[in-house]
């Protein structure tokens, strides 16, 4: 992963095999969540269902660029190269 920072905020550059394997499923890692009480919990799972589906479908055929502004809102992804899933 590479940072590019602009006066606006930053950009994550993140390479195919680092975005696809952010975007894949860690069951050893979700069991984690579990110590989280409900409603929350369901909140977060569903939140990080939502950006593993986005990073996929976003996902370039050199990786992912994420753009943020200074107070840590991602405010656009996009490709790196032509659109290719994971």
């Amino acid at each position: 992963m590479e940072l590019e920072f602009r006066w606006w905020g930053f950009i994550a550059h993140l390479n195919r095999e680092v975005g696809c394997w952010v975007a894949a499923s860690h069951p050893e890692a979700e069991k984690y969540l579990d110590a989280i009480p409900e409603p929350w919990r369901t909140f977060v799972k569903v939140a990080i269902a939502v950006h593993k589906w986005g990073f996929n479908q976003r996902m370039g055929a050199d990786g992912l660029d994420m753009h943020f502004n200074w107070g840590g809102f991602c405010h656009w992804i996009g490709p790196i190269g032509n659109l290719q899933r994971c």
